[in-house]
């Protein structure tokens, strides 16, 4: 069995190491890093490392499932990660609908790049600019001010986080989404928008 393995490779060899490089990035940035779910089996300290810490079973989820907070826990993140597909995906085909009809090739190539931009603005700045816009001096607060209304401490309102953490998970994610769609879209044949014209759709 390893012999036809490595027969096998020697003889399609250029298509191997045309795959190479992906086989590679998806070990090193996909695979590699799984082997640190081994944390969850060890008391982590940071100077003794990932290795290096004490090995204590199941005791970290037996602290866990013996409290009270689990199910509360379990549920938000169901919660909350329902939210962002429903909403997120949602709005992706909705903009992948509405880019699919535009005809103005710059206007359209333009606006995919736009919808496109907040997918490479990475999470640390993302945290920034929600602190910057819901804090006690923040853009919303000063809006508020603006029209008359009070003041919100928007960090003590934990009923409106689900919103926008969704708001915000929407905003970053569904261009991406979309041109996904968009692609899955445009990939359909044109005679199944003609059969549906003659059909009255």
């Amino acid at each position: 069995m390893i012999n036809n393995f490595f027969k096998e490779i020697k003889k399609h060899k250029g298509i191997y190491l045309i795959g190479l490089p992906g086989f590679l990035f998806l070990l090193i940035i996909g695979y590699i890093p799984l082997s640190a779910h081994i944390l969850a089996f060890k008391r982590y300290r940071l100077f003794d490392g990932v290795w290096g810490s004490e090995w204590v079973g199941l005791d970290n989820f037996e602290f866990f499932f013996g409290g009270s907070d689990w199910l509360n826990v379990t549920f938000n993140t169901l919660f909350l990660n329902s939210l962002f597909i429903v909403f997120g995906l949602g709005l992706a085909v909705i903009l992948a609908l509405f880019l699919n009809e535009i005809r103005n090739i710059v206007f359209k190539k333009l606006s995919q790049s736009l919808i496109f931009l907040p997918y490479f603005i990475s999470w640390m700045v993302v945290s920034l600019m929600v602190f910057a816009s819901f804090s006690s001096d923040g853009i919303v607060n000063n809006l508020l001010l603006s029209l008359g209304l009070d003041k919100v401490t928007w960090y003590t309102k934990p009923d409106a986080w689900p919103a926008i953490l969704t708001g915000v998970n929407v905003w970053k994610f569904a261009g991406y989404n979309s041109i996904i769609f968009l692609a899955a879209i445009t990939g359909l044949s044109s005679e199944y928008y003609e059969s549906a014209k003659i059909d009255g759709a």
